[in-house]
């Protein structure tokens, strides 16, 4: 079969080599394509109006088509297919290389690749386009993009106006302040397995600067949280975070300094308390009136002073 090429721009082209055809970018072969073959009858259509992106139209109908016998699908040619891909990437580089045009797992990859090779236009939209798809409705895009670490392209404060709503960005940023820590996101705290020897902090880990958040549409859902001497007090921003679903909190050898819980969560649901050293853990159910869990765990349970009497039977676990 004799080779096709086309050139979508200065740094990116298209060839059929064989059967196949590969994406090149500044002249050196970058992946082969795949194509995603979709049976969607035309009755009972879902308009295609109602999705926001290639993502979505994809996990949309993998989920809700029923796909027909493998020999009942009509395969198109190798030459009809390369077209196919042309069309598509050309679409997407005219369109300021927009990732909704394109599976996400290819567009990002693809990106990053025109970022690098010195392509200005990609480099401008490179990281609008990774806060923006953060913010998207397809939960594994927004894995994906953590998983392969495309949110340390962003700063603390992209990353949080990108996945928050602007009450709860402001309330955030306020907390990372008060705390000294800075706040990068997780896809969910099963995801702190992979940061952490265990799902939560050691010692070794209290000060790192680094700490985490999720999010779910548009509001914070879980959170770390450390008081000791620079702060004692859970700050009064988080009562802003009306969706705060599970709260990781840290209490770091505060000796005779009495936390304080001046804040009321209706939404909390999940309490896990990490005691380092000597610490008193004061009345705190008022503050969080829809408990239904509370985890207390210490590296010295003896040295664990409970003050509210509705906790005492809580069992103190060591870690």
């Amino acid at each position: 079969m004799s080779s096709l090429e086309f050139k979508v721009n200065d740094y990116l082209k298209l060839k059929l080599e064989g059967l196949k055809t590969f994406i090149y970018v500044d002249g050196k072969k970058f992946r082969s394509c795949q194509i995603v073959i979709l049976n969607i009858p035309t009755t009972g259509l879902y308009p295609l109006k109602e999705f926001e992106s290639m993502d979505e139209i994809l996990n949309f109908y993998e989920k809700n088509v029923i796909f027909q016998h493998e020999k009942e699908v009509k395969i198109i040619s190798p030459i009809e297919e390369f077209w196919v891909h042309c069309s598509s990437i050309h679409v997407w580089a005219e369109n300021n290389y927009n990732t909704a045009f394109l599976d996400s797992y290819l567009a990002f990859p693809l990106l990053k690749r025109l970022v690098k090779a010195g392509d200005f236009n990609a480099e401008i939209v490179f990281r609008e386009e990774i806060a923006k798809r953060l913010s998207s409705k397809v939960p594994q895009v927004i894995r994906y993009l953590l998983l392969e670490n495309y949110d340390d392209f962003l700063n603390q404060e992209d990353l949080i106006y990108a996945v928050l709503n602007i009450e709860e960005a402001i309330a955030l940023e306020a907390v990372s302040k008060r705390i000294n820590k800075r706040y990068n996101l997780v896809f969910n705290f099963d995801d702190l397995r992979e940061k952490f020897f265990n799902i939560h902090r050691g010692m070794n880990e209290l000060q790192d600067n680094q700490y985490y958040f999720s999010a779910y549409y548009g509001n914070l859902d879980e959170l770390e949280l450390i008081l000791d001497k620079n702060c004692t007090c859970v700050p009064r921003e988080i009562s802003n975070f009306t969706k705060l679903r599970r709260l990781y909190l840290y209490i770091n050898d505060l000796s005779d300094i009495i936390p304080e819980f001046d804040i009321q969560l209706e939404s909390l649901s999940h309490l896990k308390i990490f005691c380092f050293g000597k610490v008193k853990i004061p009345k705190i159910l008022h503050a969080f009136p829809n408990l239904e869990l509370i985890e207390i765990y210490s590296d010295a349970p003896s040295q664990v002073i409970i003050d509210d009497t509705l906790l005492k039977k809580v069992i103190i676990s060591r870690f």
